[in-house]
């Protein structure tokens, strides 16, 4: 596994926050390989949008983590929402493509169970494509379970499966 930390970053109130994550969050989400498993609709964020979303996070309880390695360079980012009626939320969890397959995405799957037990909420959801059979097997083998299900979500009809953490 490689050696990681978990950083927030919060780019409303730090403007070096908004700096490093704005072209990382671009990279990220935007990769071909990740894009199918993010989009719903195929097409990549503009800046324009992401900026949008990163000044005004705050209030829409969002927060956003990125995994770093040794050097500080942004690797993986995970988005959770704190909403006040439905709970908390992983919006998303994307690693960069050529870091994938060293543990990354599973050190923010802990994060986001420990954010979860800390914060003491009874449950969390975290979307996920059908097909992405990896992130489906990982939230699993974490006790994470299917809860739902929308069907013909993405834009070549794939269903979203909503997996659920239980924490009593």
């Amino acid at each position: 596994m490689a050696q990681v930390k978990i950083v927030q970053f919060v780019p409303e109130q730090n403007d070096k926050d908004f700096q490093r994550l704005l072209p990382a969050y671009l990279k990220i989400w935007n990769a071909p390989e990740n894009l199918k498993q993010l989009s719903i609709n195929k097409h990549s964020v503009d800046a324009d949008t992401v900026s949008e979303w990163l000044h005004n996070h705050i209030a829409h309880g969002i927060s956003y983590y990125c995994a770093m390695d040794e050097s500080d360079n942004i690797l993986a980012l995970s988005i959770i929402q704190e909403h006040p009626t439905l709970g908390l939320r992983s919006l998303g969890i994307a690693v960069r493509p050529e870091h994938k397959h060293q543990g990354i995405g599973t050190k923010l799957v802990e994060h986001l169970i420990n954010y979860i037990e800390q914060k003491d909420f009874s449950s969390a959801e975290v979307p996920v494509f059908a097909d992405n059979v990896r992130m489906l097997r990982l939230l699993l083998k974490y006790g994470f379970i299917p809860a739902r299900m929308e069907h013909h979500k993405r834009y070549d009809g794939m269903d979203l499966v909503y997996m659920k953490y239980l924490h009593v």
